[in-house]
């Protein structure tokens, strides 16, 4: 998507874990972003959001989900082609 990404993370442990590791990439990255680009300030306009998934409907309803976001977006016709989509 050109204007927003979605991941899903699978975790041994529970919720603090996945908020560090994303803290940690979103700093990151909004660090690259601004030395590449010549800028200062934030890369996202929000937070990240985010979803324990209780069980496999989770999953799979998620896995649609994205799956159907790049073609109802018009980018493909069919989302096993989305160039981005790793399951």
């Amino acid at each position: 998507m050109p204007n927003h990404f979605h991941l899903a993370v699978r975790s041994l442990q529970k919720g603090e874990d996945i908020s560090k590791m994303m803290q940690s990439f979103m700093t990151k990255y909004c660090i690259y972003v601004n030395l590449k680009y010549q800028m200062v300030g934030r890369t996202f306009q929000g937070t990240y959001k985010h979803k324990e998934l209780e069980d496999i409907y989770d999953y799979n309803r998620l896995m649609k989900y994205f799956r159907n976001n790049p073609v109802e977006a018009g980018m493909v016709k069919d989302g096993e082609f989305y160039r981005w989509l790793k399951t």
